[in-house]
């Protein structure tokens, strides 16, 4: 019976490898030059691109799958897993983009590797998309969680202390203010701007649900808090 259910897991790794090698050389067929050269400019060129815009790679992923077969739902972690192994960055885009659709169904043990794809996606387009979706909804549906999302806060790795501070962008009035407020007093000395501005969008954020607290809160720290933290934090006050 073990032999059995052995040998299925490495038959469905074998299978999700060449669904995404699959998908890899249809997106890659499908690329534009022109495009790669300007998104890989704009992206200080830290990743090679296919050239494919949100919409077209969204419509191509769509007809791959009409081809190929749909994604199924169980799988979508080991498809992104499969996904990241490619450096191109619309991979990325589409590993994220389903882990996001999918966060719901996303199990405690999936946090480290949305951990991984953080550290090793190294840029904000892919780290913002993860941290207000995936980590945020892993941490609301399972609270024992939080402590180790929190204590990322106190890592060396900038990234996961932008996650720290802005995992909770969705979380309306359930956000945890003292979690907040803590975790931007104890990064707001820092000059890195991916924080700088991570404080701001979490104050701006949680400003359209208490104006009054946030408010309050720049005002006790303003001589604490960056100019460009201040001035993103305050736009709805």
């Amino acid at each position: 019976m073990l032999l059995w259910h052995r040998g299925t897991i490495q038959k469905n790794i074998k299978e999700m490898k060449s669904y995404v090698s699959n998908l890899y050389l249809y997106l890659k067929g499908l690329g534009n030059e022109t495009i790669a050269h300007n998104q890989a400019r704009y992206m200080r060129y830290r990743f090679p691109f296919f050239g494919l815009i949100s919409a077209t790679r969204e419509k191509y992923w769509k007809e791959f799958q009409e081809i190929e077969g749909n994604l199924e739902k169980s799988k979508v972690v080991e498809f992104a897993r499969e996904c990241i192994q490619y450096p191109e960055r619309e991979m990325w885009y589409v590993a994220s983009q389903v882990l996001k659709e999918n966060k719901k169904k996303l199990k405690s043990e999936d946090l480290e590797f949305i951990k991984e794809i953080i550290v090793k996606s190294d840029w904000w387009d892919i780290v913002d998309l993860l941290a207000s979706n995936c980590i945020g909804a892993i941490c609301i549906n399972f609270n024992e969680q939080r402590n180790e999302v929190n204590s990322w806060i106190h890592d060396e790795n900038f990234w996961l202390r932008r996650t720290a501070i802005i995992y909770q962008l969705g979380y309306g009035v359930k956000t945890d203010e003292s979690v907040l407020y803590k975790h931007i007093l104890l990064t707001c000395h820092e000059k890195e701007f991916f924080i700088r501005k991570a404080i701001g969008w979490a104050l701006r954020s949680y400003s359209k649900i208490n104006q009054d607290s946030v408010r309050s809160f720049i005002e006790t720290n303003q001589g604490k808090l960056s100019h460009l933290s201040i001035k993103e934090g305050s736009k709805y006050l």
